[in-house]
């Protein structure tokens, strides 16, 4: 029972650990990001003036350090998730054997007391003082055994919920990796700049940084607010008026959707997720969601799946969105819509209505997240569609 406590007392360890070292590693980056976001603005306005390239270029060089800054603080996190990983493996891999053991005895006691029991219906009261010590043993055993056994899985049920978390923020380091490769596209267009001051051939840059700005900061804005949202969610209960009424949003409901979805209205997926060249800034970005064509102006858009509206608004470079909640941290975003039909805390089924395209049939935006991470709609989507 000893090492029971103390292979418990280790995962609790684990646990605490890693969630004190991603608070360390998420205030760091979150001081990182400011700044960055700071000095890309300080780039922009120090080009439109046309401040001295020396200047500039220090700030440049300024990005590049903070941007090195954080590739280490990611690559660092990331070698001990993968280590606490392995160390996971090593004791579930121990745990099993242990059960394996134990449970070889219990079928082995037990056929040894079926046997003892046989030679008694067959024989005398003798033969029975003969077996019944050894059958008391056994038993005592098989109880000690059980106990062993339902200890060691409530370690494995703790280690298995352990490795969904070290899962989770193993996903949100990578998406925040792609997001480090983006920074590399706006130092070498301010590079750029730089060479072109003396020629006065900046003006077209600057749009394209200011788009890219643009774009940028509305990106963050919506992961700030659906970080909000989780950080709510998890201080305050849902009240029991809405529970009733959402009752498909539980944890694990939406989870449980994926492959069988529809598209948020019918037409043609016409650019998909992942890294692409957006035209607007001239940048190469990773595109978190699709862009679909709609089949005809005004066109109904609808929800994917029963959720609680969030967002209802006007949003830069998105136009206008509306974001779901679907439960277990599961929300979609749909943007670039001609009208919104639906107001903030509204309850929205399956397929409701909730806007329509525009009137002159441009295509509208679609994002599923979990949490604050963008993941590919398409893997969400029936292939029917």
């Amino acid at each position: 029972m000893k090492k029971i406590f103390f292979l418990v007392l280790i995962l609790f360890c684990s646990k605490d650990s890693l969630s004190f070292e991603n608070n360390k590693l998420q205030e760091k980056l979150s001081n990182i990001k400011t700044k960055i976001l700071s000095l890309e603005q300080e780039l922009i306005d120090s080009a439109k003036s046309q401040t001295g390239a020396k200047n500039q270029l220090y700030k440049i060089r300024v990005l590049l350090r903070l941007q090195k800054e954080e590739i280490k603080l990611y690559n660092t996190r990331l070698k001990t998730i993968e280590n606490t990983v392995l160390e996971l493996e090593t004791r579930k891999d121990d745990l099993k054997r242990k059960v394996q053991r134990h449970q070889d005895f219990i079928r082995s006691s037990l056929r040894e007391i079926h046997r003892t029991m046989r030679h008694v219906s067959s024989h005398s009261i003798e033969v029975e003082k003969k077996y019944y010590p050894k059958r008391k043993v056994l038993s005592h055993y098989i109880d000690f055994s059980l106990k062993e056994l339902e200890a060691y899985q409530t370690d494995l049920d703790d280690s298995l919920v352990l490795e969904k978390k070290i899962q989770e923020e193993h996903e949100q380091l990578a998406y925040e990796l792609h997001e480090l490769s983006e920074q590399k596209s706006i130092l070498e267009l301010n590079k750029q700049i730089q060479m072109d001051l003396l020629q006065k051939k900046v003006s077209e840059k600057i749009k394209q940084l200011e788009s890219y700005k643009t774009l940028r900061t509305t990106e963050n804005q919506i992961e700030k607010m659906l970080t909000e949202f989780n950080a709510r969610k998890e201080l305050d209960q849902i009240a029991q008026t809405e529970k009733q009424a959402l009752s498909l949003t539980k944890k694990g409901e939406f989870e449980k959707q994926k492959g069988k979805l529809s598209l948020p209205l019918r037409g043609d997926t016409v650019s998909g997720f992942g890294k692409t060249f957006d035209a607007q800034s001239g940048l190469y970005v990773f595109k978190k969601g699709l862009d679909i064509a709609p089949k005809e102006k005004n066109q109904k858009v609808f929800a994917i799946y029963t959720g609680k509206v969030v967002f209802s608004g006007e949003l830069p470079n998105y136009g206008k969105v509306l974001i779901l909640d679907h439960g277990g941290n599961y929300y979609s975003l749909i943007g670039k819509l001609g009208e919104l039909y639906k107001k903030e805390g509204e309850i929205v089924k399956t397929g409701a209505s909730i806007g329509i395209v525009d009137s002159s049939g441009n295509r509208i935006y679609f994002e599923i997240r979990s949490k604050n991470i963008a993941i590919n709609p398409m893997q969400w989507i029936s292939r029917i569609n």
